[in-house]
């Protein structure tokens, strides 16, 4: 490979492990184990971002229908909480 790769369109926090995945010497490369960490290490980040956002969303709509709003807007006799469950939990 001649020049620097074109990076064009790899969202920016995947452009540091690609780039270090196509240096031009051999040993400046990663290992396979290390280029796998850091898209773990990355994809990890990349959750918990997600998961922090949905949690904050999931504690407003539970704060709503907690007192007693439905969908509407109008007040429901009897609030009452929502539990709201991902896929593998009980």
């Amino acid at each position: 490979m001649s020049g620097k790769p074109d990076l064009d369109g790899v969202p920016a926090p995947l452009c540091q492990a690609v780039e270090k995945a196509l240096a031009e010497e051999p040993e400046e490369r990663p290992s396979a184990a290390e280029a796998a960490r850091a898209c773990t290490e990355l994809l990890a980040s990349q959750v918990t971002q997600v998961l922090a956002r949905a949690a904050s969303a999931c504690v407003s709509s539970s704060a709503t229908f907690s007192a007693g709003v439905d969908g509407s807007g109008r007040r429901r006799h009897e609030p009452r909480q929502v539990r709201v469950l991902r896929r593998g939990t009980s």
